[in-house]
C-alpha cells in the first residue's frame, strides 16, 4: 500500500518531522543537543524524501540537506495548523 492511496499528503510529512523533533526535545532535553538535533533532522529529511519520492512519483534529491531550508520548511507551518485541517 502507498501512502497517497490512504489519504496521506505530502504536506503531512513535514509535520511529522516537526512532531519528531518537538518529541525528542521533550524527552532528551538538555541531552538534544544542537549537533545532535542537526543530525536527527538530516535523518528525518532523507526519511521525508524517500517516503515521498516512493508515494507520490517524484524524484529523489540527489542534494545535501539543507538544514536552513529544513528549519523555514518546519517553522512555516504549524502542528496548530494541521490540527485545524
Amino acid at each position: 500500500m502507498h501512502a497517497h492511496t490512504q489519504g496521506v499528503k505530502k504536506e503531512y510529512y513535514p509535520v511529522v518531522t516537526q512532531a519528531l523533533d518537538l518529541t525528542l526535545k521533550a524527552a532528551l532535553k538538555t541531552k538534544y543537543t544542537k549537533e545532535l538535533r542537526e543530525a536527527w533532522l538530516a535523518v528525518l529529511q532523507i526519511v521525508e524524501d524517500a517516503m515521498i519520492a516512493d508515494n507520490y512519483d517524484e524524484p529523489l534529491p540527489l542534494t545535501e540537506v539543507n538544514e536552513e531550508a529544513l528549519q523555514k520548511k518546519l517553522t512555516d507551518q504549524s502542528l496548530e495548523e494541521v490540527a485545524d485541517a
